[in-house]
């Protein structure tokens, strides 16, 4: 007589649970009939480099997030179910000057969390004598107001640059002079 593995498992990839104290990604076993599991799930964990965060939200059996079950005659499938909230973070490079604002709160220098799938909208603003020139990173667009899904985390550069005024007489004739820009 053979019988199937019992399974404990998140739902959410890169999340871990718990199986008598031990971490798993998805727990595989033979668990003979009338044998207890003690299973748990930390209430918040890093996934993805720390770029996403899973947030424990229930079992499938119902329960409180640590827990003893019992082994029944059938194998049991048990998934933990995650929020997952991910980090967005906008630095500011180049040489020019200005700011980047969101329509949510958060420090976007050092990064926030938000919920999976609540949209961002970011605008750069370049300060007087500066121009924008562009988005870097985990999306790379020239608009200087941009909308992130946060179906995943972001990583974003906004670049500006100092702006040159050049007399029209050297735009329009050629001129040995070579303008370097350092982004």
């Amino acid at each position: 007589l053979r019988r199937n593995p019992s399974v404990v498992r998140s739902a959410l990839p890169g999340a871990s649970v718990k199986v008598n104290d031990q971490l798993w990604g998805r727990f595989e076993d033979v668990i003979a009939q009338g044998e207890s599991l003690r299973i748990d799930a930390d209430s918040v964990q890093e996934v993805f480099t720390g770029r996403t965060r899973a947030r424990f939200l229930a079992w499938s059996i119902g329960g409180p997030r640590s827990q003893v079950v019992i082994s029944g005659v059938k194998p049991d499938t048990i998934s933990a179910t995650f929020a997952a909230d991910h980090r967005l973070q906008v630095i500011r490079t180049g040489v020019g000057q200005g700011t980047v604002t969101a329509n949510r709160t958060g420090d976007l220098a050092t990064g926030f969390f938000l919920t999976e799938g609540t949209p961002v909208v970011l605008t750069a603003l370049p300060a007087a004598g500066s121009l924008f020139v562009g988005w870097r990173g985990d999306t790379t667009i020239v608009n200087p107001t941009i909308t992130v899904p946060m179906g995943r985390p972001y990583d974003l550069e906004a670049t500006f640059i100092v702006e040159l005024d050049v007399p029209v007489a050297d735009a329009t004739t050629f001129s040995e002079y070579v303008y370097e820009i350092d982004a």
